[in-house]
C-alpha cells in the first residue's frame, strides 16, 4: 500500500485510477482513527497519506 504501488496503477484510466486512490486514502484514514500501538507506526500512517496525495496531485497536474 506504498504511494510507489499507486503511481504504477494511475496510468489506467483518470476517472477510475482516482477513485482507487481516493479509496486507498480513506483506507489510510480508517487506519489512523483506530489507536495505533506506538507513535511511530502512526507516523508511517501519515507520511504515507501525505505521498498519496502527493501523487495524487502530481497525476491531476499532469492530466490537466
Amino acid at each position: 500500500m506504498s504511494g510507489r504501488q499507486i503511481t504504477s496503477q494511475v496510468n489506467l484510466n483518470s476517472a477510475q485510477s482516482v477513485r482507487m486512490v481516493i479509496k486507498r486514502i480513506n483506507q489510510g484514514l480508517d487506519d489512523q482513527k483506530k489507536p495505533a500501538k506506538n507513535i511511530h507506526r502512526r507516523k508511517i500512517k501519515k507520511h504515507r497519506i501525505k505521498k498519496i496525495t502527493g501523487d495524487l496531485q502530481g497525476f491531476c497536474a499532469i492530466q490537466s
